[in-house]
């Protein structure tokens, strides 16, 4: 498989991401993130796979809008880095909040398919 291929390949997946979190569709992110997922938000909080679908099934964690933009996507051997923009509107506990960050997204070739493996994201610095 080429380059380009596994580079649609993997931001068809980062996509797919995207609308399950927004849906709240915790089954399909099953599916798509790995059992050893390490989650490091731009708040500097940390999740595991189950620590983070957990919180999206119980309602503690709602992404209401997400935008992923301005993507970069390497593929190494079996790993693919995409590094994006991520803009998004959040219910934590019901609070209201924004999330506007780079990220890094670290997705591995499994017997199985592509699994998302990592997350590190910081947050974008306010224009004085």
């Amino acid at each position: 498989m080429n380059t380009d291929t596994q580079q649609a390949e993997v931001w068809a997946l980062e996509e797919a991401r995207r609308i399950a979190m927004v849906q709240g569709d915790v089954a399909a992110l099953e599916k798509l993130v790995s059992d050893a997922m390490r989650y490091t938000h731009s708040s500097g909080g940390q999740d595991s796979k189950q620590s983070w679908l957990s919180k999206m099934a119980s309602g503690a964690l709602r992404y209401e809008t997400v935008a992923f933009t301005e993507p970069t996507i390497t593929v190494i051997d079996g790993t693919a880095l995409i590094s994006a923009r991520m803009q998004a509107a959040v219910l934590r506990a019901g609070q209201p909040g924004s999330v506007s960050s780079l990220y890094l997204a670290v997705w591995v070739r499994q017997p199985t398919g592509w699994q998302l493996a990592a997350v590190q994201a910081t947050p974008v610095p306010v224009k004085p």
